[in-house]
């Protein structure tokens, strides 16, 4: 009896001793939450902010920086017109027709390239084809024989089952 009692303390007080471990561990989570939920929040707050804040800056750089190339673009685009209005006068127009020239004699060439190959292409795919409608119809044919000379022996059966009803030749008619 003895024994049975010291067994029972002995839980008991195990059980206290986890259930204190437990709340110990408890309190700590409490206390860090407690503890790290608003630096956290603040945290997040302050990063926020100041991915806010970047942002705003990058745009500001970049619409500046854009506007300044835009600037330098406009001017170096009145000096291009002129020099290629000056260009155009001289050289362009009899390059472009020389250009137009060779692009529609490569093209001509290339038209009738392409016509020939597709006439070829043309030719092997009817081979194949062919070639291939004939693989289908051989076993055909071959099976077609093989029924024949099945149906001719049946025929040759039944016949022989049945000699009065052979067909007899009419001569007269």
């Amino acid at each position: 009896m003895m024994t049975y009692g010291l067994a029972l303390w002995k839980r008991l007080i195990t059980i206290a001793k986890h259930n204190e471990q437990r709340a110990i561990e408890h309190h700590h989570q409490v206390v860090m939450g407690h503890c790290f939920v608003p630096w956290h929040q603040f945290v997040e707050e302050t990063a926020k902010q100041k991915g806010i804040e970047a942002l705003s800056l990058y745009r500001d750089l970049l619409l500046k920086r854009h506007f300044h190339l835009w600037q330098e673009f406009v001017s170096l685009q009145f000096g291009l017109e002129a020099a290629a209005e000056a260009h155009y006068q001289r050289v362009v127009v009899n390059w472009v027709l020389e250009a137009w020239h060779r692009f529609v004699t490569n093209e001509q060439l290339d038209q009738m390239a392409k016509g020939e190959k597709a006439g070829e292409l043309h030719e092997r795919l009817l081979k194949r084809r062919v070639i291939c409608c004939w693989r289908r119809y051989l076993p055909l044919v071959r099976e077609e024989k093989l029924a024949e000379v099945r149906r001719n022996q049946l025929r040759q059966k039944v016949a022989d089952w049945l000699p009065d009803f052979r067909p007899t030749l009419d001569t007269s008619q």
